[in-house]
């Protein structure tokens, strides 16, 4: 069993602010290697997913806050529940990221987009 990992983020503030007020976007501490190892440790490919030969790009938003907790995880666009809920569950697993920053470097909220793809070999 093989699963891989595509990660692309792209950003927005959730808050009142527009997005364009994001100065410093949010990082996974570790940077996109990190975030790639931490996937590839933690996610465990569903047994059911496995029997039903079940492969696909799970598509998450996570919100950062500004202590770099994510503390909200959606699926914008899944494949099957198991694999879904896998992405949901290692995500609300990890550590604290560097949050994203206002002009004035005032720590804000934000949103991570961020497709993880599981693939059988």
């Amino acid at each position: 069993m093989l699963f891989s990992l595509l990660c692309y983020t792209s950003f927005a503030q959730t808050e009142e602010k527009p997005a364009a007020a994001i100065a410093v976007e949010p990082t996974f501490v570790g940077g996109t290697e990190g975030m790639m190892n931490f996937l590839s440790e933690n996610i465990k490919y569903p047994k059911e997913a496995i029997e039903s030969n079940t492969s696909g790009r799970v598509y998450v938003s996570l919100v950062i806050n500004e202590a770099g907790k994510v503390i909200e995880v959606e699926i914008l666009r899944g494949v099957s529940n198991s694999l879904d809920l896998e992405a949901i569950r290692v995500c609300e697993k990890m550590p604290n990221w560097n949050p994203a920053r206002d002009g004035d470097g005032n720590a804000v909220k934000s949103e991570v987009k961020l497709p993880i793809a599981f693939t059988l070999d």
